[in-house]
């Protein structure tokens, strides 16, 4: 049969040595810029596979077994074979034969154009299913487990081929992991691709420092700090366990290392070699540097938008709970009309019913977090910083609700000084509203410093300082305006000697307030403290003078 060519189309026809004929379709190439984005937690991935198969008791034959079953269902997942597919045979009558039990003849029969052709694949970057890089990671982990096994039996038997077997299994899971790293930074989402650099760059470390490389193995190694020391901040409660160990094996090794160099080429040289490598003129952590600062503002825009996590007096609080997340997205919604409204009028009853739903969605995302916390059982992994960090949400929930308790009291208080000001001055109250009294005044002052207090005793609070000195200085600025209106409270009693103490407790408070311009982030303690001196005047106007004693004379 001919070989038949057609150049106009894209596809191209061979003759094959049995003369039948293969048709190869040529693919257009694809755009990876419009393929959707693959995402895996690598370390969490296989710290998991790790300790259910094996190396919970450090057998690495067992893993490696494992990642080898674990490849050969995810080559028949994503169609990834090296198989050729079988070629056509021209379809002839053909004669009747008698049955043929030779082995060898039927062994023939496969060699050329059979079941049983190897063609072997490579990773392409226009892939489809988001298991596909899976393909490369579990190939570097088998080469490693494999690596670990032999390394594990040279122990055992003086055997150098043991030795240099290992290093070939590593040389081979630092080529797989570098296969990883190219398709998570071709169609991996930031943070993929700097965990799986991470991930290339310690296995290279490894195989450099057991090939005795060692300004390698601390470059390797200096960069696997450093980009899980910066990952740290956007992970959840068990990442951060995870990055925390491999970070502190990793300072392990460099203390290691930095002995050998400095052993080799005189003390003080690995301490120079770190700063250069950390340095920003460095272009290896030069451009590792830009890129994670670019994961950290996709975090901050991703957090925001999804609330994945909250950050609150220093914490980095993570929200698993799905449920937790919509009602505090709704709350945030509900506040942002609530704040509307507290400009317009803080008494009327749209606010009033706006509050109320308010504060019933974060009792709601209160008793789910408290639900958790009961539900969480010591036999999950790091239950008590699970715990905490559930607590520390539960702290986030209320500390939100005070917030907006804070603002709705004191935006009362201004409306009832308002009006008690109005009503010192002869100008009486309106008919819309009941005249506003002194006591009135002080059980807001009571209730908004109960809630300053709350604030200030919440679990996680204490090591914010600036949070602690804004509401300790809030505190002592709405404890001296009340002295102002127990003072007048009093004075409308006659008890003027009691109205003046409490005055002068009021400028007490006052004088011990840390600066008065912060005084002009509360107008209303600002203009009660200063109107606090018609007090001592009325009073010394009122008082009883003490008569005069006649002489005997």
């Amino acid at each position: 049969m001919s070989e038949t060519k057609q150049p106009s189309t894209e596809t191209a026809s061979a003759a094959t040595d049995d003369g039948a004929a293969a048709t190869e379709v040529v693919e257009e190439p694809v755009d990876i810029s419009t393929l959707p984005k693959f995402s895996i937690s690598v370390l969490a991935h296989i710290k998991a596979s790790q300790l259910q198969n094996g190396l919970r008791h450090n057998n690495y034959q067992k893993y490696r077994r494992y990642c080898a079953n674990r490849l050969r269902t995810l080559r028949k997942r994503v169609k990834f074979s090296h198989r050729a597919p079988k070629a056509q045979p021209a379809q002839a009558p053909a004669p009747a034969k008698k049955p043929n039990n030779n082995r060898r003849g039927k062994a023939a029969k496969l060699q050329k154009g059979g079941a049983h052709t190897f063609k072997q694949q490579r990773l392409q970057l226009d892939f489809e299913h988001l298991q596909y890089p899976y393909l490369a990671l579990f190939n570097a982990e088998r080469a490693w487990a494999y690596a670990m096994q032999l390394k594990q039996d040279s122990e055992n038997v003086d055997n150098p081929r043991l030795r240099f077997h290992s290093l070939q299994r590593l040389r081979k899971a630092v080529f797989w992991s570098k296969k990883l790293a190219e398709l998570a930074s071709a169609r991996g989402d930031e943070r993929t691709s700097l965990e799986c650099d991470a991930y290339a760059a310690w296995l290279a470390g490894n195989a450099d420092m057991e090939s005795d490389n060692w300004q390698q193995a601390l470059e390797h190694f200096v960069k696997t700090q450093t980009i899980y020391k910066q990952l740290l901040q956007v992970s959840s409660v068990v990442e951060q366990d995870l990055f925390s160990k491999r970070m502190a094996a990793v300072t392990t090794q460099i203390e290691f290392i930095q002995y050998k160099i400095d052993l080799n080429q005189g003390k003080g040289s690995s301490a120079e070699l770190i700063a250069k490598m950390t340095s920003a003129k460095s272009g290896g952590l030069g451009m590792l540097q830009s890129k994670l600062q670019v994961v950290l503002e996709e975090e901050r825009l991703k957090n925001t938008a999804t609330l994945s996590r909250v950050e609150w007096c220093g914490h980095h609080i993570p929200v698993d709970n799905d449920k937790v997340r919509l009602v505090i997205l709704h709350a945030k919604d509900v506040a942002a009309n609530l704040e509307q409204l507290a400009e317009a009028d803080p008494e009327s009853e749209e606010y009033e019913d706006v509050y109320f739903d308010l504060m019933a969605r974060y009792d709601d995302a209160q008793q789910l977090v408290e639900r958790d916390i009961a539900n969480v059982s010591k036999v999950t992994l790091k239950a008590d910083e699970v715990k905490l960090q559930m607590e520390l949400l539960r702290s986030f929930i209320k500390s939100s609700k005070l917030v907006h308790t804070i603002r709705k009291n004191s935006a009362l208080i201004e409306v009832y000084t308002g009006r008690w000001r109005k009503q010192q001055q002869g100008f009486g109250s309106d008919g819309s509203a009941r005249p506003v009294r002194a006591t009135d005044i002080v059980k807001l002052h009571d209730t908004l410093l109960q809630n300053l207090t709350d604030a200030l005793n919440l679990q996680g609070a204490d090591g914010d300082m600036q949070y602690q000195s804004r509401h300790k200085f809030k505190l002592g600025a709405f404890s001296a305006a009340r002295c102002l209106y127990v003072a007048e409270a009093l004075f409308a009693r006659n008890q003027f000697a009691e109205a003046c103490a409490v005055y002068e407790r009021g400028q007490q408070l006052r004088a011990e307030l840390v600066s008065v311009d912060i005084l002009f982030l509360l107008p209303t303690c600002r203009s009660d403290t200063h109107s606090c001196g018609f007090v001592r005047l009325r009073l010394s106007v009122t008082r009883p003078q003490p008569t005069p004693k006649m002489s005997s004379s």
